[in-house]
């Protein structure tokens, strides 16, 4: 049998090499072209930054350079910069001013928008959307229909999944797991290998650390702080100044601490 031919690809786009901007780090650029509409697009530094055998396409001011590739079907809007060693497919998209590099990933069906940054070997996927001043770094895993938004930081090997909240200016830090229907927000912590489920919900400035777990319509808000291996079920509330230290399982509808308002 003979040697089959690598399949020709046709280009899909010219660089314009009159219309160039520098980076941030003193890359040049180059504006592109479609050969078939002759519409303009955004800036890459060379062709290995967006293939010609696919459907990715930046638009408008955004940027690729370094060694970051846009592919598939992804989008790039706004002035958004995509750079170092970061991949962007699927059919995700990433507008505004948000910045995907390191060796960050985003694939399938996620959404960055806003001032977004993705970092580090974080992973955004699934129909996922991070938005506002959000920052997700380390090795964090952001899936499902979750959302991250505000001021919110995700660091460490953090998973937030399922259709899972964060925002305002939690802190969401180590091994910890946001799943379910949870929110976190408010100057809330969550580290350790904490696992937080369901429709529980962390505000104030609440810390929930080591292994313990929320699940049901737990509560954790005002100062309280949840640590050990405690697991707060059901209608478990804990508030005001409480902490809850001990190894141990509270269910039901109690109410541990005081209101200070």
């Amino acid at each position: 049998m003979g040697q089959r031919t690598k399949k020709e690809v046709k280009p899909r786009y010219e660089i314009v090499r009159t219309d160039t901007i520098t980076s941030d780090n003193g890359v040049k650029l180059y504006r592109i072209k479609n050969l078939q509409t002759k519409k303009r697009g955004g800036y890459i530094e060379a062709e290995n930054n967006l293939p010609h055998d696919c459907e990715a396409w930046v638009h408008d001011n955004a940027r690729i350079f370094g060694n970051a590739m846009v592919k598939e079907s992804a989008q790039i809007h706004g002035i958004a910069q995509v750079f170092e060693n970061a991949v962007v497919g699927g059919t995700a998209t990433v507008s505004h001013e948000a910045w995907i590099f390191g060796s960050a990933q985003v694939v399938e069906n996620a959404q960055i928008s806003g001032h977004a940054l993705i970092c580090g070997k974080a992973t955004i996927k699934g129909r996922s959307k991070i938005r506002g001043h959000a920052r997700i770094a380390g090795n964090a895993v952001v899936s499902g229909n979750a959302t991250v938004s505000g001021d919110a930081q995700i660091s460490g090997g953090v998973k937030i999944t399922d259709n899972a909240q964060v925002y305002e200016n939690a802190h969401i830090r180590e091994k910890a797991e946001i799943t379910g229907n949870a929110q976190v927000m408010g100057e809330s912590e969550i580290s350790g290998n904490t696992v937080i489920s369901e429709n529980a919900r962390v505000f104030g400035t609440a810390s929930i650390r080591d292994q313990a777990k929320m699940s049901g319509n737990s509560r954790a808000f005002g100062n309280a702080m949840v640590k050990g291996t405690t697991m707060l079920c059901d209608d478990t509330w804990v508030f005001g100044d409480a902490e809850v230290t001990e190894d141990t399982d509270i269910k039901g509808k109690k109410h541990l601490g005081q209101d200070n308002h």
